[in-house]
Parts: structure tokens; sequence; C-alpha cells
């Protein structure tokens, strides 16, 4: 009876510790969902279609680069099978998504893994928050994690559910990167006309085709999960994602190549198409280096389709809409890349503080402080400088300053914050931003070097926190009056 009245005992003690836990998992998990009108919120609708289609079809999975990329419809009219668009976001990880699948690939499956070719997707890697959004609501997706990510989920519950008790909805969303800009067959539908970075090309997210970016663990991974497919009795194909020419930073073809050759000794399935075929120029990409706009999610898929009609062995001309037949080769014609004004008439106060250089399309980074901007604790990013734009801050601008506080105005022409512009800014742990859309501005690849209490505090109504761009940097958000 001892016995038993000390293990009861112990158990209401371990209850009583574990229940702030048990709470936080249950509202994370279990209580109704606030992000399913999101863009992480179409995950469960990819997963429904791919369990859904029991007949023997074409699985498409990567990140983001699929789902902007791959127009289903047109590969499902000329191979007669249906598609299923399964990339979503790279920061859910390449490794999520493939774990996601295993359970709906089928005999005479055709699956065809194209990844980004960037470090975080050949990883991996895995981002807790991004997948407690993107499952919001949908508590069985959690028997096809494997245990370790499982773990990493039951780690971020307390912060996910604090965060889903503080939001508001996501109605006011625009752009893109929502639930309703896809189309039946899950791919992005909304309309992107032409390319709208400023530099037609992302810096922040160069392409290095080199085998450093490939993490050992994720081939073994990979090729693990081909084994798998295979032994459902699936064909397997690894695709390249399509690659914006002015991000790819290799020196020469050569050297592309022989990232080409690695990663097919690497990979343990046959490869579709060339990689030199899925380098494309920048007027056919949208807001990233791997985001398709109209002409080229059409480019892209009709170079797709025509490389699975290859390797099927069936002998078709795809044909696409606007498309244009050179030497028994459809092409899409390029959009115009559309022009950017990097004028700035006027005076702006802010302009003393800071030091410049020209960018490439004529407008000025910020490089650093004058002496003047050294002596201040808080500055304010400039409109223009000298009758041009301030459109950028550059690595290390503020490298070893005393500044704790950055403002970013409604009315500025910043574009991007580089790589490494907050690094050494140690003091650092207020960065305001006046911008209610959360794309205007894109952010650096990560925030190392400021202060630890740093905070980015944005206006009412914003949604940097659910955002492609901001929502996969785990940064601290708070909420400011315009």
């Amino acid at each position: 009876m001892k016995i038993l009245k000390i293990t009861l005992i112990s158990l209401l003690s371990l209850l009583i510790i574990l229940s702030p836990l048990i709470f936080s998992v249950s509202l994370a998990i279990f209580t109704p969902p606030v992000y399913s009108e999101s863009f992480f919120g179409v995950l469960d609708e990819k997963v429904e279609r791919l369990d859904s289609i029991e007949e023997e079809k074409i699985v498409v999975i990567g990140g983001s680069s699929v789902a902007f990329g791959v127009n289903s419809e047109l590969i499902e009219r000329y191979t007669e099978m249906p598609v299923v668009n399964f990339g979503l976001y790279a920061s859910l990880g390449t490794k999520l998504m493939l774990d996601l699948s295993r359970k709906s690939i089928n005999s005479g499956d055709i699956v065809i893994i194209a990844p980004e070719m960037d470090a975080q997707t050949l990883s991996l890697y895995f981002n807790a928050d991004a997948t407690l959004m993107a499952l919001d609501g949908n508590p069985e997706l959690l028997s096809r994690l494997k245990a370790d990510d499982l773990f990493k989920l039951l780690a971020s519950s307390f912060d996910f559910a604090a965060q889903k008790l503080n939001f508001d909805g996501v109605s006011e969303l625009e752009g893109a990167y929502r639930a309703s800009s896809f189309n039946e067959y899950l791919d992005i539908e909304y309309t992107r006309e032409y390319n709208i970075m400023d530099l037609y090309y992302d810096p922040n997210m160069e392409i290095y085709l080199d085998e450093s970016i490939v993490s050992d663990e994720f081939i073994d991974y990979l090729n693990d999960y081909i084994k798998f497919c295979r032994g459902r009795g699936a064909s397997v194909y690894f695709s390249w994602c399509p690659m914006n020419s002015l991000a790819v930073t290799n020196e020469s073809d050569a050297s592309i190549l022989e990232f080409e050759s690695f990663m097919k000794d690497s990979v343990n399935a046959p490869f579709i198409g060339s990689i030199k075929d899925y380098i494309l120029p920048p007027e056919y990409f949208y807001d990233t280096n791997f985001h398709m706009n109209d002409a080229g999610m059409l480019r892209h898929s009709v170079n797709l389709c025509r490389d699975i009609l290859f390797e099927l062995g069936i002998s078709r001309l795809v044909e696409a809409p606007e498309g244009e037949v050179v030497e028994g080769l459809v092409t899409v014609p390029k959009p115009t890349l559309p022009f950017v004004d990097v004028k700035f008439f006027g005076y702006d106060e802010n302009e003393i503080y800071f030091t410049y250089e020209r960018a490439e399309n004529g407008s000025y980074l910020i490089t650093g402080l004058s002496e003047l901007g050294r002596a201040q604790r808080s500055l304010t990013v400039p409109r223009g400088y000298a009758g041009y734009a301030v459109s950028g801050i550059a690595a290390g601008a503020f490298s070893g300053s005393e500044l704790s506080e950055l403002i970013i105005p409604e009315n500025t022409n910043l574009k991007i914050l580089m790589n490494g512009c907050f690094a050494g800014a140690s003091k650092l742990s207020r960065l305001v931003i006046y911008h209610e859309r959360e794309e205007d501005i894109l952010p650096p690849y990560d925030f190392s070097g400021v202060a630890d209490d740093f905070t980015v505090f944005i206006p009412e109504g914003s949604r940097y926190e659910i955002g492609y761009y901001w929502s996969e940097r785990n940064l601290r958000f708070e909420r400011i009056e315009k």
C-alpha cells in the first residue's frame, strides 16, 4: 500500500509538472485552425490530393519552386496521368515533404524529386514552427512524421500555442502567399506577369552549384526514400528546379556540369533533363530566384513535360498557350523586364548619418555610419541620397556601432536588407518597420550579430509572422500603431 501511495504521488507530481506542456500541445494541435487561409494552410489539401488519387500518377516533390513552377494540367494532358504538385515552401524542408508522401506512393507511380538548389533544402533541415502552422488543424498528419521531428514539434508547441492565441486571422493577406492563390490542381494561379525584383534577382539567395551545398545525411536519406518508393513499385527520378541565371554564381559552365556529375553520382535515381536547360533568363522569374512568373511557369512546365515524355519513351510535341515552335521545339516568349526607376528628387534629413555605395541598378546601398551617425542610438533609413533612391543595406553596415534602434519608415525606398547587414550590431535590439506588406522589404538570411532581445516591431494588421519571407527567420515580433 505504501509503495502504491508513493507511485500515485509520483505520477500526480509528474502530471502537475507536465500539465503546462500537455496544455500547450493540445492548444497547438487540437484547437480550431487559424492558419488555414495562409500559404501554409494548403499543405493538408496537397496531402489529401496525393492520398485521393488511387490510379497511377506523377508526383512532383519539392519546395515553393514546384508550387510556382509546375503547371499540372499541362503535364497531365500530355502524359495522360494525373499530376500531384507536392511542393509548398522550402522552409518546411525537403525531408518533411518526403515523409508526408511515403504513405501514398503506389505501384506504377512516377515520383519526381525537384528541390531547390540550396543548402537548406539539400539537408535534413526541419522547421518546427513552420510545420506547426502547416499542420494546424490536421493532427492526423503527425503520424507520418519521424520521432525526432515530433520531439522538435513538442519543444516548439508552447511558443506556437501562445502565437496561435494572439493571432487574429489572415483576411488581410495580399499577393500570392495565401491559400486562395492555388487552383484545383494546387498550383499557384495568382497572376504574376513579370519579374518584380529590383535587380531582377535576389542577391540574398545566390545559387552556387557545388557539392558543398549538399549534405551527406540528406543524400543518404534521399536514397533511402528512393529505395522505399521502388519497393512499392514506383519509378523515381531526380529533376532540376528552375534557377534564375543572374543568381547562379559559378564562374564557368564547366563547374556547373561538374556539380551535375556529382549529383548524378550521389543520387541513386535517373535524372530528368540537363541542369543547363533549367537555368533560365531572369525574364521568366517573379519574386525570388526560384519562383516563376506566368510565362516562366509555362516555360518550365514545357521543359519538364518534354523530359518526362522522353523518359517514358513517348514521342509527342508539347505545345503551350502562347508558345512558339522553333526548330521543332516549343518555346514560351519572355516577358519584358520592367524599368526600375531609382531616381530620388529632394533631400532626406536622415541621409547625413550614413555612408553609401552605388548598387548594380544605380541606386545606393547603405554601407556604414558617418561620424554623426555613430553618435546616434536611433536612426531612420533615408529615402534617397545624391539624387537616387536608397534601396538596401549592405553587409556589416552597423558592425561595432552603438546603434540600438533602426527605423524603416512607410515611405522608404528600401527594398532589401543584405545578408550580414546586422553582423556585429550587438547593441541593436529594435528594428521598427512601418511597411504593412512583408514582401516589400526582403530580410537577410539570418539576423546573427544583433542583441539577445532583438525584436521586430511591425504595424497592426501586418502579417510578417506568416508571410513567405519573414516567417522562417524565427524572429520575435511586436505590434505598433502607425
